[in-house]
């Protein structure tokens, strides 16, 4: 059965991997030409796919290794960054 990807902004990415609206900008600017404009606020479900096999689905990142046997370091550095960070 085809995956089917729904139209997204790029808040509801950021929300989906679980990083800012900063940290998703900086992954995809390199990928442009590739992802393409946005509809509006949107991307259409092809550029989602598009973006999905760039940088993984939002469920495999955070994970120990990438399938090409990328550590995933930043992701766990943000978010055990912003557990320290609360207040006592």
């Amino acid at each position: 059965m085809e995956e089917v990807y729904k139209p997204q902004t790029k808040q509801e990415l950021a929300h989906a991997y679980g990083v800012t609206l900063r940290t998703i900008s900086s992954w995809l600017e390199p990928h442009l030409d590739e992802v393409g404009e946005r509809k509006g606020r949107t991307y259409t479900p092809n550029q989602i796919k598009i973006i999905y096999d760039i940088i993984g689905p939002p469920s495999l990142v955070g994970n120990e290794k990438e399938d090409d046997g990328r550590s995933n370091v930043l992701c766990k550095i943000t978010l055990n960054t912003t557990r320290k960070i609360k207040r006592r």
